[in-house]
């Protein structure tokens, strides 16, 4: 139980670090740069301490998955200011279907009773979840939703390959690692090209951004080596977006609609039906078991 709690506030903490950066600094890319500096450097160090052979379909995954992480970030602050850290979270909890339903059409995943029904909740949670403002301001909001959803789909999509394909260890340090120094490059690469202003006190707020990623990256795996998977992301999704949304509404005086608190009941409902897989299968293809041990593992990599 102890990794969950740790683990579900190392979430939330995360989380709030960004909407806390983002009154007190002058340019959030900057402060994501040293997030993603530090998350590098302490990934290497970890892998170094636990060293394996990296072979060339964890680089290359790990290579793309940095790419994405990257583009999906400025998606997430984008959702910042125009829906908020409550609903933004609400949205990434669900996002882990796409990879679900791309594992049932392309690599032979079997679905479960449970799985489905969370598929067709998804439409309904969107369309609850929108944003309250009207006209050109609503629309854009909406299509950035969406486009998170999807990146973060595809993330989950890459881990899940990566489970099934990868070099078989328990850490997967070597993915984690290339994925944070390709996504630190990217970020440093897309700050000088639009010139932005590199600040001390900006870089500084990163870093223990980066410290807290990592450790979350740790008792992820390690609560995984001890709770049963369905459990834990079940019980740490639920707890990271309750809390959340808590802290939106009394902190930051974030306004929630009753629709859109509909609209997260079902994101939560969504999250607990996808952790959950019926037991009287008789067989698993590969991907079966990869889904269970990577699904939301987004959480921490952001």
């Amino acid at each position: 139980m102890i990794y969950i709690i740790i683990y579900a506030i190392l979430v939330v903490l995360f989380m709030q670090s960004w909407r806390f950066s983002e009154d007190r600094t002058d340019e959030l890319l900057i402060v994501a740069a040293g997030n993603y500096i530090m998350a590098a450097l302490l990934s290497w160090i970890l892998y170094y301490c636990n060293a394996y052979p990296i072979n060339m379909y964890e680089l290359c995954m790990g290579i793309s998955s940095g790419i994405i992480f990257f583009c999906s970030l400025l998606f997430i602050f984008r959702c910042y200011r125009t829906v908020g850290v409550g609903i933004t979270t609400s949205v990434m909890s669900c996002a882990f279907v796409i990879a679900i339903l791309a594992g049932w059409l392309f690599f032979e995943y079997h679905m479960s009773t449970f799985e489905w029904i969370a598929i067709a909740l998804i439409i309904p949670a969107m369309v609850l979840l929108r944003p309250k403002e009207k006209g050109n301001t609503k629309a854009r909001g909406m299509a950035d939703l969406i486009i998170l959803f999807l990146v973060i789909g595809v993330v989950l999509l890459l881990h899940e390959r990566i489970e099934v394909y990868g070099e078989k260890t328990t850490y997967r340090l070597a993915y984690i690692a290339i994925i944070f120094t390709v996504a630190a490059i990217m970020n440093i690469v897309y700050c000088f090209y639009h010139k932005k202003k590199w600040a001390k006190k900006d870089l500084s707020y990163g870093l223990p951004i980066g410290v807290v990623n990592v450790f979350a990256m740790l008792f992820l795996v390690y609560g995984l080596q001890k709770i049963n998977p369905a459990l834990f992301f079940s019980m740490t999704t639920a707890l990271s977006v309750v809390a959340n949304l808590i802290i939106a509404k009394l902190v930051w005086k974030e306004e929630i609609s009753k629709r859109q608190w509909l609209g997260v009941s079902l994101a939560l409902m969504i999250a607990v039906l996808g952790a959950f897989k019926q037991t009287n299968k008789t067989a698993e293809t590969s991907m079966d078991k990869a889904e269970t041990t990577t699904v939301l593992i987004v959480h921490f990599m952001f």
